[in-house]
């Protein structure tokens, strides 16, 4: 049987913050030798406000905001050999 490591996630909306949680995020996976995930999320297509009314229109972008990328390439560059990926994550 093998032993997965689970990724450690950290969240991020471009804000000084986030950075600094990405940070710490980032130290972590190195020192448990385990892959960091950094997830930015979108609202859903259709939020249900009232009974009678059932949606509101879906966002104008899905594309991913390049705070994301900026964050992963910070990374990568901070901590070579580190595994890290971008989430892009549906919810609200």
């Amino acid at each position: 049987m093998s032993v997965q490591t689970l990724p450690i996630v950290v969240g991020t909306d471009g804000s000084t913050s986030a950075a600094a949680a990405i940070d710490w995020a980032a130290a972590e996976a190195h020192r448990r030798h385990a892959p960091l995930a950094i997830a930015h999320a979108v609202p859903p297509d259709w939020v249900a406000l009232r009974s009678e009314v059932a949606a509101v229109p879906p966002p104008a972008s899905r594309e991913r905001p390049a705070y994301v990328d900026d964050a992963v390439a910070r990374v990568v560059e901070e901590w070579p050999g580190l595994d890290v990926t971008a989430l892009d994550l549906v919810g609200g």
